[in-house]
């Protein structure tokens, strides 16, 4: 009786450690399966971190490569206008742009680059002559990097001579061409009338004749008068126009301060001093 009841209990004992050995063994596979699919996950972290730290290097190494340059007032820009300037359509706060021509080297460094753009706003517009004076106000230096550097103002910019050309109104244009029109007929008018007449006898007859000097002495002061008046007329207007393309040059009003990136060899040479 002993012995069934050992051998009917032994299979069910082992029947029962089998079966938590069996759940044991799955719980540990899928404990491994989990840290199999999360290693790959973690080794990216592990690899971006790296890079992460690289580009904060190189970010930081870049901002420290920038330099901060003062150009001194009173230096002389040379510039080119980039659109037609019209005094007559060019009012008070209006934009003017022009370009740099050649750059602007300070020791064995370029501090304003050919092809630097100047924006200011119009403060005021005169003629002399045959240049221009546009007196500006808000003016900015447009870096190529794109870098914008406020230079203030008032900054007064003037045109190189032969480029104003004298641009008056219709009104102006109009009495240039009426008045020797009108001054030459008048003046013909007063002369024949002022002109001295001679009179003589010819066979008993008395014959009345003009010699035509005041003719012609009244219709020369006619066309003089007249062509004097326009002229004066032309010399007191003080609209201009400037073709696009014209040479200028301004002076800075006061120091301008710009972040320049520093030359490769400079680059170079600050990092490893044995270079």
């Amino acid at each position: 009786m002993t012995t069934n009841r050992s051998g009917l209990g032994f299979p069910s004992f082992l029947s029962s450690i089998d079966k938590q050995i069996l759940c044991i063994v799955q719980v540990l596979f899928m404990v491994a399966s989990g840290m199999a699919q999360q290693s790959p996950h973690a080794s990216a972290k592990d690899d971006s971190s790296p890079n992460s730290s690289a580009a904060q290097a190189q970010t930081q190494n870049s901002r420290s490569d920038e330099t901060a340059i003062t150009i001194p007032s009173s230096t002389r820009l040379p510039l080119v206008l980039t659109r037609p300037l019209d005094s007559k359509s060019t009012h008070r706060g209006d934009d003017i742009f022009a370009q740099t021509t050649d750059p602007v080297i300070m020791g064995n460094q370029v501090v304003i680059p050919a092809g630097t753009f100047v924006q200011g706003r119009v403060e005021k517009l005169a003629r002399s002559g045959t240049r221009a004076e546009m007196l500006m106000q808000s003016v900015s230096l447009v870096f190529p990097n794109g870098y914008i550097a406020n230079a203030g103002g008032p900054a007064n910019i003037e045109s190189d001579q032969w480029t104003a050309w004298n641009d008056p109104t219709s009104r102006t244009k109009a009495a240039i061409i009426v008045v020797p029109l009108v001054s030459i007929p008048i003046g013909a008018l007063i002369g024949s009338a002022a002109e001295s007449k001679q009179i003589s006898n010819f066979g008993g007859m008395t014959i009345t004749t003009s010699s035509h000097k005041g003719l012609a002495i009244g219709t020369g002061v006619g066309m003089a008068v007249g062509l004097a008046i326009s002229f004066a007329l032309m010399a007191h207007s003080h609209h201009f126009y400037i073709e696009a393309g014209s040479p200028l040059a301004m002076t800075l009003p006061k120091p301008v301060t710009c972040k320049l990136t520093m030359p490769i060899r400079k680059q170079r040479a600050s990092r490893n001093p044995s270079l």
